[in-house]
């Protein structure tokens, strides 16, 4: 298909269906790769009738330089409020936090990268 693709091009170049140029363009500048940390972390989230965040509780251990922040960080999610069987009920559910590090000229910076709710049924 490859072959085929590159052949087909050859002939409108050649045919002058496609302007030939003279000058290739410019490269573009390349940056710097960055080098990522992540950390699982895996806990339980439980949502109040409002959606917000009533507690969390971190399965994972972590050092209090992450626990206290993340802990202050998801405090803040609003979620919509969750309904069972046309009511809206308090829940609780799990929740797993993926961490991404990023070293920076003086420290880390910490970013929450990925946020998903495992079915209880899939732990591993």
């Amino acid at each position: 298909m490859r072959k085929l693709a590159l052949a087909v091009f050859g002939l409108l170049l050649g045919g002058g269906l496609l302007p030939a140029t003279s000058a290739a363009p410019a490269p573009a500048k390349a940056r710097p790769v960055e080098a990522i940390s992540t950390l699982r972390v895996d806990g339980e989230l439980v949502i109040d009738t409002q959606g917000r965040v009533e507690q969390i509780k971190f399965d994972t251990p972590l050092d209090e330089a992450f626990d206290a922040p993340l802990k202050r960080a998801v405090g803040l999610w609003q979620f919509k409020p969750v309904q069972v069987d046309g009511m809206v009920r308090r829940v609780s559910t799990p929740v797993r936090i993926t961490l991404g590090a990023v070293a920076k000229d003086k420290g880390f910076e910490i970013r929450v990268d990925n946020v998903v709710f495992p079915d209880r049924a899939l732990d591993n």
